[in-house]
């Protein structure tokens, strides 16, 4: 057992009872928390490579085949051999083939970053939890799902020139009129920005959640990719079930299995669709840009909305809050037409917007994700707020083998 868990289990050996006085509670706690402290550091790989099961178990992404996730010391490198066109031929006996064709060979390298994953854990809780014995199992899953959760955030949305946000949206206790850099989703860049930077991109021009966004989208994609039994989209909570409402509204028996929840439509000609929670309607994009009294036309169509639109000096990357310029007085967007002018002057710009939802079709085992084995725990106790504050450590890295074996839809209504 692995030295942390084993101190914590020692130090909650005793039986803890209700009956106890506070003072006797108290000592007790302070024992664990000493202890565990004491085991803080690198976990063992057994218990490491356990965490990441535990990850690996509740993601959907994984579940729905995207993903290949393995444990990485420091650097994941993937070889990959093409070939190219064809280079079969028919056989002649006596005769040699005319020509061959040349592998090409290429390698990539998936380089870790680090994050840290900070939780709270009650007093009360450690109680309940040590009385039935159950701690290790339950630290485990809370850990494993706290970082499940960032794992799939970043891999969906992350974007490495670092979007800028309200700090509100990441502290309530934060400013509503300041900005910073959102560090995390900047590590690196995730799913969405490495399909639309890739070589095949559907405009779905505010079409609604249907059967033709779905044939769109899987026609844009080359045919040497089509097999159906290797593809599924990935689809927001909104636009899945603005879908299934479409259905629904049919006078038939599959119209009344969705309304009665018996049977939610989950695939389109064969091709599984899943649900991703963590897949915002309109998720974030950032860009780089040379502003001027001209119209610059943004890359996607922005959706409009309150604090929804950030304009901030390119050169802003510290976490620090600070105001960014005022939407109607120092420039001003066309939400239509996709442009955003200034009121004056030049700026190189950072812009942060939503955009609107997207419906990604994605190849089976295309995106690898590495997490490293060197996971540490730390923890340090409040004993006026009456929690342990735990700090987990893990380093993460993502990469795509073969980008052009996917398709970015993106532009759907926002509405039914």
């Amino acid at each position: 057992m692995d030295k942390v868990v084993e101190n914590v289990q020692k130090a909650f050996g005793v039986q803890l009872s209700r009956s106890m006085s506070e003072d006797e509670y108290l000592e007790k706690m302070n024992a664990a928390g000493d202890a565990l402290a004491a085991g803080a550091g690198q976990l063992p790989p057994d218990v490491a490579s356990g965490l990441i099961d535990t990850v690996v178990d509740q993601s959907i992404l994984t579940k729905s085949g995207l993903i290949r996730m393995a444990k990485v010391d420091r650097k994941w490198e993937q070889h990959k051999i093409g070939i190219g066109t064809r280079a079969a031929q028919a056989a002649t006996e006596g005769a040699h083939p005319f020509g061959s064709k040349k592998a090409t060979f290429s390698k990539i390298d998936i380089e870790p970053k680090e994050i840290i994953v900070p939780i709270d854990v009650s007093y009360s809780m450690f109680e309940e939890n040590i009385e039935k014995q159950t701690l290790q199992t339950h630290l485990l899953s809370m850990f494993g799902k706290a970082l499940n959760n960032n794992i799939e955030q970043l891999l969906l949305t992350g974007n490495a020139l670092g979007p800028h946000v309200f700090l509100n949206e990441l502290d309530p206790a934060g400013s509503a009129t300041q900005v910073c850099k959102d560090t995390f989703l900047g590590l690196q860049d995730g799913l969405l920005k490495r399909l639309d930077a890739g070589t095949y991109r559907k405009d779905l021009a505010g079409a609604s959640m249907g059967h033709d966004v779905f044939s769109d989208v899987f026609l844009t994609l080359p045919s040497k990719f089509r097999n159906r039994s290797n593809l599924f989209f990935l689809a927001d909570s909104n636009s899945f079930q603005y879908w299934n409402d479409r259905l629904a509204r049919r006078g038939t028996g599959l119209g009344d299995g969705i309304i009665t929840g018996e049977r939610m439509m989950n695939r389109w000609c064969g091709i599984p669709v899943y649900e991703v929670p963590l897949l915002d309607q309109t998720p974030v994009f950032v860009e780089h840009l040379s502003l001027s009294t001209s119209a610059t036309t943004l890359r996607h169509k922005p959706v409009q909305g309150t604090n929804q639109f950030v304009v901030t000096a390119a050169t802003i990357t510290g976490a620090a809050g600070i105001v960014p310029l005022v939407e109607g007085t120092d420039y001003t967007v066309d939400y239509s037409a996709g442009t955003v002018t200034l009121a004056s002057g030049t700026l190189a710009a950072k812009v942060t917007y939503r955009i609107r939802p997207s419906l990604p079709l994605l190849t089976k085992g295309n995106m690898m994700v590495g997490i490293g084995r060197d996971i540490t725990l730390e923890s340090e106790r409040d004993t006026r707020g009456r929690v342990i504050k735990f700090t987990l450590t893990a380093k993460l890295g993502f990469g795509m083998e073969e980008e052009t074996a996917n398709v970015f839809g993106y532009g759907l209504s926002t509405s039914r």
